[in-house]
């Protein structure tokens, strides 16, 4: 019995998204910032939510800069908890509890771009705008305004995120692999 919940709300999850991605499409739903004062900090678990339900984490438990920001299952451990801190501009620092290292696009690159954990140092290749859509949300990097991604849309343990272009334009369209949310 405890399998077909785990399915049944799983298959809510991909359809709330569907509806939502259909509705920005047709322009019925205005997409706007998540509201940020300056210092405000909050303290969560980021999942990929839509394709796989996986965690978002530093993988091997790394403390060491370029480590791999990948998705894993969920465990509830300090590597899978961030620490999100908005700026004066609404941009939030998103620091992993275990290493205290930000999520950083690395090179300041794009378009495939991967994701690692980097000193923190007020750089806009480590500053994220946060939309929401309901419970979903994407992670807009301040450098280059593409957005977090899981390469491929794929469920696979240990996969490296990365940066992309977003699904379109305004009202923006995402995909599944853009969509995650906040547990906090």
């Amino acid at each position: 019995m405890a399998r077909r919940k785990s399915f049944r709300g799983r298959t809510m999850r991909i359809c709330r998204a569907v509806i939502c991605v259909l509705a920005m499409a047709a322009g019925l739903l205005l997409v706007a910032p998540q509201a940020a004062n300056a210092g405000h900090a909050f303290q969560g678990e980021i999942l990929t939510e839509i394709r796989s339900g996986l965690c978002v984490e530093v993988g091997g438990w790394s403390k060491s800069p370029g480590g791999a920001v990948i998705q894993w299952p969920c465990t509830g451990g300090a590597n899978q908890k961030w620490t999100f801190r908005t700026d004066s501009r609404g941009y939030y620092e998103i620091r992993n509890v275990h290493s205290g290292l930000c999520m950083d696009v690395a090179g300041f690159g794009s378009n495939g771009a991967r994701i690692i954990q980097w000193p923190c140092n007020g750089a806009t290749n480590q500053r994220w705008h946060i939309q929401t859509f309901y419970e979903f949300r994407t992670f807009r990097a301040q450098h280059n305004f593409q957005v977090l991604d899981v390469p491929y849309n794929s469920g696979q343990w240990g996969v490296q995120l990365w940066i992309w272009p977003s699904s379109g334009l305004p009202p923006a369209v995402y995909n599944a692999a853009q969509l995650f949310s906040i547990r906090t």
